[in-house]
């Protein structure tokens, strides 16, 4: 969240899901972008004076989560994903890969420079699959200090996330499910109109939860990717 002062991190009790409940929140300097956890670590980036920043915070238990390290980002961040090793931020640039290997010392190993705004993010094994509105990007980062354009599709895009062999594309009006299972020939199947603008996208158990701006939010099963609904 963010208000006139700057943005905050609040960490929710959400064992009853009906009913979250506030554990505690922490400051971070400049308008939030985006969050991710890994672990007991909760990775924030936000950008101030026109810098961003990728902050890590420690979730130690009840109470709020204590800062313990930050890494400047050469670009304005749009997105994040994060694995047990990388943060992922999709930037105006591109895509910046960061060790976060050991949290409190998280530091840039490489990046890959885009002509569009990369808008979203997301992580598949040594993979960081990427949209813009030119479409998906599918980018090995097993050498993270040289990221590798593996495969592209025409399925422009402002967010992502992956299940299985599908990377599931919000955009506009409009949700893809793209077959990723061969980086070299990725195969955007399906296409569902949706009703409202796909701003967010996250997935569990075949079910999608899109949020749509005005419209709320929208879900879809994804248990058949060739035809979703």
């Amino acid at each position: 969240g963010s208000d006139a002062a700057g943005g905050f991190l609040e960490l929710f009790d959400a064992q009853a899901s009906n009913n979250p409940v506030s554990l505690g929140e922490a400051a971070v300097s400049g308008a939030p972008a985006a969050v991710a956890a890994n672990g007991d670590f909760a990775f924030v980036t936000a950008t101030e004076s026109g810098v961003s920043t990728l902050f890590v915070f420690e979730l130690v238990g009840p109470g709020a989560p204590v800062l313990v390290g930050s890494a400047t980002l050469p670009a304005s961040a749009n997105d994040l994903a994060v694995t047990p090793e990388l943060a992922l931020v999709a930037s105006d640039a591109g895509l910046d890969v960061l060790d976060i290997r050991d949290p409190a010392l998280a530091e840039l190993l490489g990046s890959y420079p885009t002509t569009e705004p990369s808008l979203g993010v997301a992580a598949s094994g040594e993979f960081a699959l990427m949209v813009a509105v030119d479409g998906l990007s599918m980018l090995n980062v097993s050498d993270p200090a040289s990221p590798q354009l593996a495969g592209m599709a025409f399925t422009p895009g402002s967010a992502v996330a992956v299940e299985g062999k599908h990377a599931l594309v919000t955009d506009g009006g409009v949700f893809w499910s793209v077959d990723i299972s061969d980086p070299a020939s990725l195969n955007p199947g399906a296409r569902l109109p949706l009703a409202g603008d796909g701003l967010a996208i996250a997935v569990a158990d075949n079910i999608a939860c899109i949020a749509a701006g005005d419209t709320g939010a929208l879900v879809v099963d994804t248990r058949y990717p060739a035809s979703p609904d």
